[in-house]
């Protein structure tokens, strides 16, 4: 997907959780593949890990995802253009928050929440990849 004639101010972020919307502030996106000492990947793609840092104040349904060892939950990233259109919607299923942070920049940089979110299954624009783990 080729995002260089879109304008960072064209697009907003929304992050899906639960039943609720939050704007988003900063997104990553990870996946990995071992490879040998001469680079030729050894496994299978792993990860999809997402890092979703929201501006916001967050509910109490966010911390007790974070809080909970076990709780998994389907969520969604969709980036939006100002004509409605969404040139990238990420989806994911059986998410655990594995990294919470919550900071407060007292210098003017107000709130910010970040949620580091673990998958087991993830979709980029209908693209799936599964983590396929072990019940």
């Amino acid at each position: 997907m080729d995002f260089s004639d879109i304008l960072d101010s064209e697009i907003t972020v929304t992050f899906r959780v639960m039943g609720k919307t939050y704007e988003v502030f900063q997104f990553n996106i990870g996946f990995t593949q071992p490879t040998d000492e001469k680079g030729k990947p050894q496994a299978e793609i792993r990860g999809g890990r997402l890092m979703v840092t929201l501006g916001q104040t967050v509910g109490d349904e966010i911390y007790n995802w974070a809080l909970s060892r076990w709780m998994q939950k389907d969520g969604e990233v969709i980036f939006s253009k100002e004509t409605g259109s969404s040139p990238l919607k990420i989806s994911f299923k059986r998410g655990y928050c594995v990294h919470f942070e919550r900071v407060i920049d007292c210098t003017g940089g107000g709130l910010k929440t970040s949620l580091l979110i673990s998958p087991e299954e993830i979709s980029l624009n209908g693209i799936t990849m599964n983590n396929d783990w072990v019940e």
